[in-house]
């Protein structure tokens, strides 16, 4: 199976004001959503579906989040929010280690 990520920057405003406050990774699959976030208070990155699902489909925080590239994201996580980005088979073990439904390749 191979997982795809895609990535977003978060933002405070809805106009996108630099710099980024925080950063949602989506594995792709056919089942539920699968999000992965940095969690600033924590200080790790933390398996958030309900979070990362507002942020992805409800309108009205839509405009808080634009996608990123890998290579962006890693930019923000390290220059921004005082971090790395975990690897693909990282994010994945956070999601699997949270108890997230198995996936389903799309």
């Amino acid at each position: 199976m191979t997982l795809k990520y895609g990535y977003y920057a978060v933002f405070r405003t809805d106009e996108r004001i630099p710099p980024p406050t925080g950063l949602i990774a989506r594995e792709s699959s056919l089942g539920p959503v699968r999000t992965v976030l940095w969690d600033p208070f924590a200080k790790k990155w933390t398996f958030e579906p309900e979070v990362g699902a507002r942020y992805l489909y409800d309108d009205q925080l839509q405009e808080f989040r634009t996608p990123v590239s890998r290579a962006e994201a890693e930019r923000i996580a390290s220059e921004h929010l005082g971090t790395q980005l975990p690897s693909e088979e990282e994010l994945h073990r956070v999601c699997e280690e949270a108890g997230a439904a198995p996936v389903q390749d799309e």
